[in-house]
């Protein structure tokens, strides 16, 4: 223990001076961190510590009973609903409550009052943004729903009475180096946490972007390097699908790219994006195809790689109700799982639901009401002066005076960019219209998906929920199996939302809401599987305009090699989950190779040096997999990365402004294109060919392998990608670096460098309910706790833990399911 406590002190003075200092700049104080009777002495765990399993709670109205098994998950026995929920608060914020309240301080905008004026300018996008007047007005919808208020209610209480007896001594860690207090829990924090996952998932759109490539391009180019739809997908609803609804018309034909050709001002895009491979994978197999005859559902979302990890498993039982899975720390209920009847899982929708507006004329006036002085705001909108809401609230900033954020609220929404063009003395407003900012209770969802026994429940449940849109599977002991694309979706005209719009038309405000039964959904298809992975939803025939940042290559593995499976085993699944196959190296590497070896044909073997030789040795024999060892996914990342760079040259100086073409365009440009001027290496005066441009590209790869000394070990994929999970403070003694996983984005196995599957969940519901999972991380957010990242090794193998579905409190606890694992073979 006094060597733990030793090397723990050293880590814990190493991520002080670096990851606090250099990364956050922030000034806690030494001496109450280091205080042996109050500071991080008191967070190292007993290595045989383990929780009560009565809670003797005040504010309890019954006897709980909690059965932890070997991984600390808690399986909650309450004979009453609030106990449940306020049993559950509890043991998060016992598990997690330092992540908790830092990621609801973050999507409040309130970082500045822990690290200083250095999170001032992240503090003010989250409230521009409108994420704590969204996450009011969800409270307000919440407040319409006895239900709802009743679960959040004893769900805060339960995280508030956990606070209330702690001592400053007991605080998580990060409170301590951060020199901060916890604060209560209320359902408006649940509200924010649900606000703050929106923008994770919804935030990718390119309004900016695509108005300015139009803006340089020109519509020809832009419709080239940028079309709205791509056909090579898959997608997520079987093409040939028959929409048995009549559609509502939209509302305007109006063009949907407002500025004037003279009007060739570029403007960047005003805060930056979420991370573009937010995304993950879910089908569901029938039992038709199962070697059990039981359906099969499968869900592995992802998202950023962290400790602690962004979910929290465990069961939830109470009269009526039993469900097993993850929840996000702060949210009451199980958000991924599954319980005796139904299973359920969950990815990005990745529809644009967020659109900008170019307002006009705003200003700003003082007018008094009743006697009172009101901020109000003008805009200009089809052809009058209407007014606005003008908010004006406080940032606390630690070690400096509070600063001020005006939210100006249009009838788009909130005005939450503001752009001033110094060359012109004009500034330029843009409001924000997205879903996130509508009432919603998607509380209420899951509430209803943790209790459904049939089909009819599943549908009836998903109505409530509004943003972000998510793809939902869906599998029942009946064997039914089904998807819906759910969100609220607008009726737009075509290509409406993808450029930036005039804010002072009528014409441009959305249309109609499309009702949840005409939203893209299938049950039971007659192929045996339902599947997604992020792409596009439906094909050209479904009657309502969309659009979005769709993933194009995942979703064509899944199904392919779904279509290609018969009598389909948990194994089968569990290999399908940890796939490491390129279906974009399959697409474009023959190509490349076929096109460096036309030029030898003809007697130029200039490409045939040492380096380049055994670089292409390696990428002629390579089967496109992704695996660990393997060199040739390395040589092929440098390779097509370092073409994909050279061939979008001219758009370098434009980098500010626009994204580059996305990798499924630029396969299908290269490959049709070849007399382009793009095609071309501005770098140099002649004129290159795509053979030159694979040549400078291969060249790139070869320095770069030269670098490395081509030392084998260095170059093998999991070692050059370098897969880390990494604490959310980014305190390196509490992450994990140099992890030996394969996969890559844009693979079935989705682990980059710090974002993958985030949960692998399999469940075979029916008479013999099977359940497996995994998640990168552990059950305790202390970083003293053997429990903190215990599930890492076997996340990382590709291994999963039988979950334990208890049927009472009763069962023999001597029985630990959680102690088998599985292993794809």
């Amino acid at each position: 223990m006094k060597i733990f406590r030793f090397i723990f002190s050293l880590l814990i003075t190493f991520a002080l001076l670096f990851g606090l200092i250099h990364k956050f700049e922030g000034k806690p104080r030494l001496g109450n961190f280091i205080d042996p009777f109050h500071g991080f002495w008191q967070n190292a765990e007993n290595k045989n510590w383990k929780p009560d399993d009565e809670l003797k709670i005040e504010g309890l109205s019954d006897e709980v009973k909690v059965v932890y098994d070997d991984r600390l998950v808690p399986h909650i026995f309450a004979n009453n609903e609030h106990d449940l929920y306020f049993a559950q608060g509890y043991i998060v914020a016992a598990f997690r409550l330092w992540q908790m309240d830092f990621q609801t301080r973050a999507a409040a905008g309130r970082i500045s009052e822990i690290i200083g004026d250095k999170a001032l300018d992240y503090d003010l996008k989250q409230r521009r943004l409108g994420l704590p007047w969204a996450a009011k007005k969800s409270v307000e919808s919440f407040s319409n729903d006895e239900t709802t208020m009743n679960m959040l209610n004893a769900f805060s209480d339960g995280v508030n009475a956990y606070i209330d007896q702690l001592n400053p001594r007991d605080y998580p860690i990060e409170y301590k180096l951060l020199d901060y207090a916890p604060e209560h829990w209320s359902p408006y924090k649940s509200a924010l946490l649900l606000k703050y996952m929106a923008d994770m998932l919804t935030g990718y759109e390119q309004d900016f972007e695509l108005t300015n490539a139009y803006k340089i391009l020109g519509k020809e180019n832009f419709d080239l390097l940028y079309p709205d739809r791509v056909t090579e997908a898959d997608p997520i609803i079987p093409s040939g699908t028959e929409w048995n609804f009549d559609p509502l018309p939209s509302q305007s034909s109006a063009d949907s790219f407002p500025f004037t050709p003279e009007e060739s001002i570029l403007i960047p895009a005003p805060y930056e994006k979420p991370f573009e491979n937010n995304g993950s994978n879910n089908w569901v197999v029938s039992g038709k195809l199962t070697e059990s005859g039981q359906p099969i559902l499968c869900n592995d979302p992802h998202l950023g790689l962290n400790l602690p990890s962004i979910w929290f498993e465990c069961q939830l039982n109470a009269p009526g109700l039993n469900v097993y899975g993850v929840t996000i720390p702060g949210a009451p209920g199980i958000v991924i799982g599954f319980n005796e009847n139904i299973s359920w899982g969950v990815t990005n929708g990745t529809q644009d639901v967020k659109d900008w507006y170019k307002m006009e004329s705003l200003e700003i006036s003082l007018i008094k009401v009743d006697g009172k002085e009101i901020f109000f705001v003008n805009f200009f909108f089809e052809d009058e002066n209407v007014s606005g809401e003008l908010i004006i609230d406080t940032i606390k900033v630690r070690g400096s005076q509070d600063s001020y954020n005006y939210n100006v609220i249009s009838s788009f929404g909130p005005v939450a960019y503001s752009y001033f063009d110094s060359t012109k003395n004009e500034r330029y407003d843009f409001a924000l219209r997205w879903t996130a900012h509508d009432p919603s209770n998607e509380i209420m969802t899951f509430y209803e998906l943790n209790r459904a026994e049939n089909l009819e429940d599943y549908k009836s449940a998903l109505k409530h929920f509004v943003c972000p849109s998510q793809n939902f599977v869906y599998a029942d002991k009946e064997g039914n199996i089904a998807i819906t694309q759910q969100g609220q979706f607008y009726v737009k005209r075509e290509q409406q939302g993808r450029f930036i719009m005039d804010g002072s038309k009528k014409e441009n405000e959305w249309g109609e809401k499309i009702r949840y039964d005409q939203n893209p959904q299938i049950i039971n298809p007659e192929r045996g599987f339902v599947s997604s992975a992020n792409q596009i939803p439906t094909d050209s025939t479904y009657p309502y305009y969309y659009n979005g940042s769709f993933e194009n290559f995942r979703n064509r593995r899944i199904n392919s090699v779904l279509a290609s499976l018969n009598k389909i085993t948990i194994d089968d699944m569990m290999k399908l989950q940890n796939d490491n196959y390129s279906v974009m190296a399959e697409d474009i590497l023959p190509f490349m190779l076929d096109s460096l070896r036309g030029e030898v044909v003809r007697g130029e073997e200039k490409y045939f040096d040492d380096g380049s030789k055994k670089i292409l040795t390696e990428l002629l024999k390579w089967n496109y997999e992704y695996d660990t060892n393997e060199i040739a996914p390395t040589y092929f990342e440098l390779w097509s990365k370092s073409l994909y760079r050279i061939l979008w040259d001219e758009l370098e100086p434009y980098e500010v402004f626009i994204y580059r073409p996305g990798k499924l365009q630029t396969i299908k440009f290269l490959k049709n294109n070849s007399q382009s001027d793009f095609i071309d290496f501005k770098a140099t005066t002649e004129k290159e060919g795509l053979t030159s441009l694979l040549e400078i590209a291969l060249t790139e790869v070869v320095d770069t392998a030269t670098k490395y000394e081509w030392d084998e070990e260095k170059l093998k994929w999991s070692n050059y990608k370098g897969t880390f999970i990494q604490h959310i403070l980014r305190l390196e003694p509490f992450s994990k670096y140099n992890l030996s996983i394969g996969g890559n984005y844009g693979i079935v196995n989705a682990t980059g460098e710090d974002h993958g599957p985030s949960w692998r969940m399999i469940v075979s519901p029916g008479e013999k309910l099977e359940a497996y999972g995994v998640y990168p991380g552990g059950q305790i957010g202390n970083p003293g706790s053997k429990h903190y990242d215990e599930f890492v090794e076997t996340w990382r193998t590709a291994e999963y833990f039988s979950l334990w579905f208890m049927k009472s409190s009763d069962e023999n606890s001597e029985i630990l399911f959680s102690t088998q694992k599985l292993k794809a073979k």
